[in-house]
Order: structure tokens, then sequence, then C-alpha cells
């Protein structure tokens, strides 16, 4: 065996561990508002930290050391900063590159490990509700920033004869909404529009209905292919189609409730549909795994069974709305982390 190549891949594994340890870390200081306290001391001893926040010296010494070691803050004289970047991704949950609150989501698949492990031998799957609220949570943050980042500026603007439509005023349905970020944030940019925002997880609703709502905006419980059909101008799904159980279902009801010219909008994972192309991008080991615990496992949990995953491609997702009725289908727009679909 030639053990320079198993020092490198040793190396490899050595790597992940790290990761995983710093994602931990992560998710400690983010709980603990440290990151926002740093960014307001401009630097500070762990004593000065303490004094911050409320919590003991020691812990945060060892925190401030590990995050000093992965990169994340700096150290001077017993001072630890974190740099202006380290700001604007983990410390400003209102950033377009808030990264923070996507640390719980490997928390919330190290939770899951044991039911994880169960659905491969069975070849079942795990239901939405079934997942750790650290996965909720995270899945909510995590895909806030992109929806803060482009949906107004870029998404929206991108689809043919819509924005008008939105600011004309339109009824709008925003299926498998989750905590509601996206819905929010259209509703407030188009005050003369209504929008309705639906999931079939109650909880996630509760969260969505916690925060104060503009006028013409509200959220209710229903599955994707149950929600009341009829006169909508748009419909949207935001990083939702690929993990239902039966997305031609969903696509088909959401085709009887659009209007005669309405739209429907997917937002998904940007995903190429030759698997080696996928392999090659930056992000893959954390799409996969993304898919590997969350969304197939969902879309794997009650018959039809569609096992879309998280990287099925533009052409998976044709095949279904043209199986659906729908005859127009275009990519709208892209960026590293989505792809957006337009169908009419």
């Amino acid at each position: 065996m030639n053990t320079e190549l198993i020092e490198r891949y040793a190396g490899q594994v050595a790597q992940a561990y790290t990761g995983a340890a710093t994602t931990a870390a992560i998710v400690a200081g983010d709980r603990l508002g440290l990151y926002d306290a740093l960014a307001r001391l401009g630097s500070a001893t762990p004593g000065e930290l303490a004094a911050a926040t409320g919590c003991h010296e020691r812990y945060l010494r060892e925190w401030a050391h590990q995050q000093t070691a992965a990169g994340l803050l700096h150290h001077h004289d017993g001072r630890f900063t974190l740099p202006p970047e380290g700001r604007a991704v983990l410390a400003d949950p209102a950033s377009p590159a808030s990264m923070a609150g996507g640390a719980l989501l490997p928390t919330g698949w190290f939770q899951n490990i044991d039911h994880l492990t169960d659905s491969f031998r069975a070849g079942t799957g795990i239901a939405w509700d079934r997942q750790p609220q650290a996965v909720h949570e995270g899945t909510a943050r995590f895909f806030e920033s992109a929806y803060r980042a482009n949906l107004i500026g870029s998404w929206l603007p991108a689809l043919d004869g819509v924005e008008q439509r939105l600011r004309d005023g339109i009824t709008v349905a925003d299926v498998g909404c989750g905590f509601g970020a996206s819905t929010r944030l259209m509703a407030e940019a188009y005050p003369a529009s209504t929008f309705v925002g639906y999931d079939r997880h109650e909880p996630s609703v509760r969260a969505a209905r916690s925060q104060p709502l503009p006028p013409g905006l509200r959220f209710e419980v229903a599955a994707a292919d149950a929600y009341p059909a009829g006169g909508y101008g748009l419909i949207c799904m935001f990083d939702t189609f690929h993990d239902l159980s039966d997305p031609l279902a969903a696509a088909a009801h959401a085709r009887k409730a659009l209007v005669a010219d309405g739209t429907l909008l997917l937002v998904e994972p940007a995903a190429e549909d030759d698997p080696a192309a996928n392999l090659a991008e930056p992000m893959a080991a954390f799409s996969y795994a993304a898919s590997l615990f969350q969304c197939l496992p969902t879309s794997l949990a009650e018959p039809p069974r569609y096992g879309l995953g998280a990287q099925a491609g533009a052409e998976a997702v044709r095949e279904i709305l043209l199986k659906a009725g729908f005859t127009d289908f275009h990519i709208a727009a892209r960026t590293p982390v989505n792809a957006v679909y337009q169908a009419r």
C-alpha cells in the first residue's frame, strides 16, 4: 500500500472532522450572540467578551482559540477580532451573505442519523415533521439570505410579464412557504398584490405567523396539491418542488389553480442533468449531503415517492411539468446556488 496516499486520504478525513467541529462551534457562537458581540466591540479579550455576553470566560477563551485556528477570528496580543467580512457572514442575519443559520443544518442531520440509517435499510423516507427543529430552522435561515439577495432584485424581474402584474395587483400563492421569508419579502415589495403562504407543516406556519404580517399577507396550513385552487396570477415554490413525494400532482394542481395567463415559478438548487457536472461544483459535497439527509428522505416519505433529490437538474423538472400540462418552460435566472424556472 502507498503510505503517502494513505496519509493524504487521512488528511482529507481530518479536514472533514475539522469542518464538522467548526460548524458546531459556529452554532454555539450564533446561539450565544458571540459574533454579534464581537462585531459591536470591534475586538475583545475573553474577559471583555464575557462581560458583554454573560458567558463564562474560560469557555469563551477555548471557543475563540478554536475559531481563530479555523481562520474565522483574528488574534493579537490576547485580543480577538471578527473581521469585516466575518461580520457580514456570521454576525448580521439580514446580510445577503449571512451563513450562520445554515450551520444548524448539519446539527440536525447528526441528530437524525438513526432515522436515516433505518431508512437506508428499509427504503422508506423521513417526513418533514420527523426532522429535528434544527433542520427546520436551519433550512429557513440558509435560504433566507439567498432570497433577500435575489428574489426582488433579480428573480422576479427575470420572469416574462410578471413583475408589472405584481405591481398592478394579483393573487400569489407561495407553496411550501416554510417560515415564510420568501412570502414576506414579496408582500413587502408588492403591496398591491395579495399573498398566501401555504405549508403542510403546521409548526412552520405558526412560525411564519409569529411575526407581524403586512397587509395582504396570510399563512395557511395546506399541502402542495390541496390548497384552494383558482385565481392565482403567480404560484411560487421556493426550494420545495424536489422535496415533494408527488411533484406531478403538485404541478397539476398548480396548473389548475393558475389563471389562464398565470405563471408557475420554481426556484430549485442549481444542478446539472449530468451528475458528473454536479460533482465538479465547489459545493457538491454539501449539496448532496443536504439531499441525502433531508430532501430525498422527505420525498420518499409517502407514495408515490418520486425521490427527485436536490440535484435533479432542469430536464427532470421539465419532464414533470410537461406531464402536468404546462407547455412553456425555461430557465429565467441562475445563481451559484439556485436555478429559477418559469412555466406557463
